[in-house]
């Protein structure tokens, strides 16, 4: 179902016909703002009766570094009637991210390898804010099979390049936009999936 409503924001970074960064961040969160109220739509019943805001959709957001991502979708939501930032999911206690989340009043939940993937610790934080969606913003982790089956089909990846293009191990970050520059790519852009 995801699969369907993969956008791709293309931009050529060599060439002067780029967005500037504000637009195709705007555009990137009328995306997840707008997939997720679709598929909200679906679920409506689950978000009366469990949300801890009942008009609002609850997202907990993964990250693993410096958390501009996590940092701008909050911005962005901040004033939103619709979606709440419930917290900042953490696998890295030194990450820069939780500082931001700190900045932001944000709740931000730190967690090991062994609490993310042999235990169902962090699932059930999940259950514990209501969450309705996942957002995955530069979490460099796998999801564990617990959480895959909570949440089938309310979680977003976004990755900083056009799959397949710039993707698996080391592709994060600057390290995407670095590659693509220095294979002399005449477009990137994001997936999100």
């Amino acid at each position: 179902m995801l699969n369907r409503y993969i956008q791709f924001l293309n931009f050529s970074p060599l060439h002067g016909e780029n967005m500037d960064v504000s637009c195709r961040l705007k555009m990137l969160f009328l995306i997840i703002y707008k997939f997720v109220l679709l598929e909200s739509n679906s679920i409506s019943s689950h978000q009366s009766l469990f949300s801890l805001e009942p008009s609002k959709l609850n997202l907990c957001i993964f990250a693993s570094g410096s958390g501009s991502n996590f940092q701008q979708i909050t911005e962005y939501f901040d004033k939103d009637n619709a979606v709440r930032i419930a917290a900042l999911f953490c696998n890295n206690k030194e990450a820069y991210a939780l500082e931001r989340a700190k900045l932001l009043s944000v709740d931000a939940i730190t967690f090991t390898r062994k609490q993310f993937y042999e235990s169902d610790e962090v699932l059930l934080r999940l259950q514990e804010l209501q969450t309705d969606w996942i957002v995955l913003a530069g979490f460099l982790w796998l999801i564990p099979a617990n959480i895959l089956i909570a949440y089938e089909g309310r979680i977003i990846n976004i990755h900083p390049a056009l799959l397949p293009y710039y993707g698996g191990k080391g592709m994060y970050g600057m390290n995407v936009h670095n590659a693509v520059i220095a294979n002399k790519e005449t477009k990137s852009g994001i997936t999100i999936h």
